[in-house]
């Protein structure tokens, strides 16, 4: 089991957030890393917008010959929900 944990310095109460995951892009071995989706906490214990759905939310191109081993380069954070800071550890 894999195991981590991240602090920053001087975060306040409301402070928006989500996570990046970066690693290979090899779909045909099974790793589907783009760090250009933002993800979001699943332990978040407030989230701040909501979800506007769009083809940017995808790892891949929706249009593509490739299919889903093709790569979406868009930054998906405009569509995202994020987590809202509560002033406790996260």
């Amino acid at each position: 089991m894999v195991s981590w944990h991240g602090w920053v310095p001087d975060v306040g109460v409301g402070q928006l957030y989500g996570f990046r995951a970066q690693g290979p892009y090899q779909p045909e071995s099974g790793h589907r890393y783009n760090a250009n989706k933002l993800l979001l906490d699943p332990y978040a214990r407030k989230l701040a917008g909501t979800l506007r759905w769009s083809d940017a939310l995808y790892g891949y191109r929706m249009a593509s010959p490739r299919a889903d081993l093709s790569l979406d380069r868009r930054d998906s954070a405009a569509c995202m929900p994020k987590g809202c800071s509560d002033g406790r550890a996260i």
